[in-house]
Formats: structure tokens, sequence, C-alpha cells
């Protein structure tokens, strides 16, 4: 199941992307803002837009409802389990093949906290030395302080910056 089969990877030093789950297929604005501020401080970057390809693929899944149940309320589906270690096991490939130092993930909201979980999970799996950074309103249980997910993330090593 390689939804990713379309990016053709690079080497880079960062590597930015948003995390699923948004419900648009309009890209959105952090990664490619966030990838401009890199490139002019003379930093290879690349930015992908892996929240819509996640999209595109759950709307034709045949197990669509459970994977949305999934998303939005980390509810887990026998029938779903196998395809979301394999997604995210991909993802996290797709992040790797460009071979960065840094791996920025771009929460949109607090749903795309499921899979930011399991990314940096197999992101770290796979390459322990990545450094890898979350950021966006997705972080947070509201916009007024610390976030405990993110710090749930930083103290089981999954990330080393938000």
């Amino acid at each position: 199941m390689n939804i990713f089969d379309h990016i053709q990877p690079k080497s880079v030093e960062i590597v930015l992307t948003s995390v699923p789950w948004t419900i648009t297929h309009i890209p959105l604005m952090a990664v490619p803002v966030l990838k401009s501020i890199a490139l002019q401080n003379n930093r290879t970057c690349v930015g992908l837009d892996l929240n819509a390809v996640v999209l595109n693929w759950s709307e034709q899944h045949p197990f669509k409802n459970q994977l949305l149940d999934f998303f939005h309320n980390e509810t887990y589906h026998a029938e779903i389990v196998d395809d979301l270690y394999s997604l995210y096991f991909e993802f996290a490939q797709v992040l790797l093949a460009h071979n960065p130092k840094i791996v920025g993930l771009s929460l949109f909201s607090y749903v795309s906290q499921p899979s930011t979980r399991y990314i940096c999970y197999f992101l770290k799996k796979l390459s322990p030395n990545v450094q890898i950074i979350i950021g966006g309103p997705g972080c947070f249980e509201n916009l007024r302080g610390n976030s405990s997910f993110a710090d749930e993330l930083l103290h089981n090593g999954l990330i080393d910056y938000y």
C-alpha cells in the first residue's frame, strides 16, 4: 500500500510536512511559510502536504468510517489496524527518504495528535538521530499555555523540540 509513490526524494537538511487529520484538499499554509523561511536562511528544505495524500487515501478506503473514527476519536477498529500501521510506517519512510537532519511536523488541530504520535514513533525507530520538531495549534489543548501532548512526546523521547 504505498500511497506516497509520487513523491520523489531529494537529500535536504530539513523536511516539513502537515500532519493528518485536516479535512481539506487545499494545502495548509504553515509548511510553505516555514519552507520559505528555511530557504531564506540558506537551509535546504522540502515541504510535503501529506495531509492531502492521507485524506485522498482515506476517502477511497473500504473502511472510511472506521478511519474517521480513529482520526477524530483515536478509536481502534480491528479492520484498520494493519492499514494504519502501514500508513504511519510509510509516512516516516517518505520523510526519511530525504535524508534530513530535521523533520518538522505541523499540527493544524488537536485531531492531528494521534497521527503525530505514531509518525514520531516510526521516525525515531527508523532514524533515532533525526531531530523532530512539532508545532502549530494542534500541539495545544488551548492556546494559553504549555502542551501536555507535546510534553508527553518530549518526555518519551519521540520529539526533540516544540
